[in-house]
């Protein structure tokens, strides 16, 4: 800017005719993209540029011959003079100290958006030094603020997964030997007898916790989800009857289903979470009763920006969106929303960790949400997920692994089991729960004793349950020691959580069962035998 006043300067010297030089000064500022102030040192605006009379809305009359507070602040002092006020004024600075200066302001526009507007001002001085006049320019910022506001943002929740995961990791290995050990507890005691009441306490507890450990898993995008072709349509008409019986009697659901839309490749049980989270809230948010509108939608060629996260949304995309007819979310929490732990309900009513959820597993789903709300006419979530190319739905009943089982009836027979797992007390329950229903079981501390152990076998194990993160040798490496000694033996992986692509990306390669700690009795089993069939004695 100096530069250019320099310039124009030496233009003006060359020239003898101030028409001339009023003339290219004129075409220099209104060439320049951002808005332009010429001001005495009184603070009166001389001159201004085309870009300074766009962005203020007014007309260049209206600003010429007016102190820049006035115009820009629409005061009858000064900025900095307004009680209170911490205001940094750039020109103020500039005439004080000779120097440029530069600070950064929020306005709001005519329709009431706030903007971010960057001012440097530079002081113009004569032959000998004075200053005569101030050239402040006015950039709007608001985009690049806003970019570099979701990249703190993401790094802040980046980092605050990292921890949650890390911890969710050890809370599940806490809690595997409690749920196991209480329902081993329970098996062996009847309704009447006197410790009953208390393992069944803190059986309920340890569900309770293993139900809030979840929800930090999908927050911090560490769950190994079982991805697969998925029709949202199927999903929003079959959890239907479920939602009408989780919200209350004055909220209406009504559904607007898009007829041409394509499957996603998902994991059905997180997006049926995610639809419950967003009902529920949007229930809340109708404390006199209301609609609650789900609607699915196909968009083609989508060119945009995701306004939770700042990234680009490219593609064809199926769409989700809940919307209610509530209070709205105020400006100044908005950007707070999906933060975990972050609630505007009462301490009894909610955790806070809905909508992190919600984020967290669309953001695993390779998926964005865009938030669209206004005080008293209610709040729009609307979710896109990639949309599969071609390729059918698969078959839903190829397997069922969530199918209920009586275990009393269950009995593995002679059947061998090698359990291997770092933790003592993780290994030590599975071992109970599985000699309990008749396996045989060895067990080992680490993949290298898991391999000296099976080579040691005359007998292959009819399954090898593996931890997935292990000091030293993991499990994805020890399942490809064991595949190059057996290459048909089953696997079935545990994990805390899983934090490493690789594993999951080597669990679906290689056609391998999981299940996700804290494990229960009832899944263990009802994994085991549907892995390696019922022992029909």
């Amino acid at each position: 800017m100096e530069n250019l006043h320099l310039h124009a300067l030496q233009f003006c010297r060359d020239h003898e005719h101030p028409e001339s030089c009023e003339r290219f000064t004129r075409a220099l500022l209104d060439s320049m993209e951002e808005g332009v102030l010429v001001l005495n040192t009184d603070y009166r605006i001389q001159m201004t540029n085309r870009s300074y009379v766009e962005i203020s809305g007014k007309k260049e009359a209206e600003i010429l011959g007016r102190f820049c507070y006035e115009v820009t602040h629409h005061s009858s002092i000064p900025c900095w003079k307004i009680p209170g006020s911490s205001h940094l004024c750039p020109t103020r600075e500039a005439i004080r100290t000779g120097e440029p200066a530069s600070a950064v302001h929020s306005h709001y526009d005519s329709e009431k958006r706030l903007h971010y507007i960057e001012l440097k001002s530079y002081p113009l001085k004569d032959q000998d030094g004075k200053i005569r006049q101030i050239i402040e320019t006015h950039s709007d910022i608001t985009e690049k603020m806003t970019l570099e506001a979701h990249l703190l943002q993401a790094e802040k929740m980046e980092s605050l997964g990292n921890m949650a995961g890390g911890i969710a990791h050890d809370l599940n290995n806490i809690l595997t030997p409690i749920l196991g050990n209480a329902e081993l507890a329970l098996q062996n005691l009847s309704a009447g007898d006197s410790h009953y009441e208390s393992f069944r306490e803190i059986h309920n507890a340890a569900s309770k916790a293993s139900e809030l450990v979840s929800h930090i898993l999908a927050f911090s995008r560490r769950q190994l989800l079982e991805m697969h072709p998925v029709d949202l349509n199927r999903v929003v008409v079959n959890l239907n009857r479920f939602l009408n019986r989780v919200i209350r009697e004055n909220i209406q659901i009504k559904e607007y289903l898009a007829d041409d839309i394509k499957p996603v490749n998902a994991d059905k049980t997180q997006l049926e979470q995610i639809i419950m989270n967003l009902v529920v809230n949007a229930g809340d948010a109708m404390p006199e009763g209301g609609n609650v509108i789900i609607e699915t939608s196909r968009i083609t060629d989508l060119q945009a920006t995701c306004s939770t996260c700042g990234e680009m949304m490219s593609g064809s995309f199926t769409t989700f969106q809940v919307t209610d007819e509530g209070t709205g979310i105020a400006p100044e929490i908005l950007p707070q929303i999906f933060e975990p732990f972050f609630t505007t309900k009462g301490a009894d009513t909610g955790t806070g960790l809905g909508l992190a959820t919600v984020l967290g597993i669309i953001h695993q789903h390779n998926g964005h949400i865009n938030v669209y709300t206004e005080i008293g006419r209610g709040t729009t979530f609307k979710l896109y997920l990639p949309e599969i190319a071609s390729g059918e739905l698969p078959d839903t009943k190829k397997r069922d692994d969530t199918g209920l089982i009586n275990l009393d009836d269950h009995r593995g027979g002679s059947r061998n089991i090698l359990v291997v797992d770092d933790d003592e007390s993780v290994r030590q329950v599975i071992e109970r729960i599985l000699t309990r229903y008749g396996y045989q079981v060895r067990s080992a501390e680490s993949a290298e004793k898991a391999l000296e152990i099976f080579s040691g076998l005359q007998e292959r194990p009819a399954l090898v349950i593996t931890d997935v993160i292990m000091p030293g040798m993991d499990g994805q490496e020890l399942t490809s020691r064991i595949r190059e000694m057996e290459p048909d033996v089953p696997v079935l992986f545990m994990s805390g959580y899983s934090s490493n692509v690789i594993h999951q990306n080597f669990i679906v390669k290689h056609d391998l069962q999981h299940i996700q700690k804290p494990v229960t009795m009832r899944e263990l089993i009802t994994k085991v035998e549907n892995i390696i069939g019922v022992d029909q004695q």
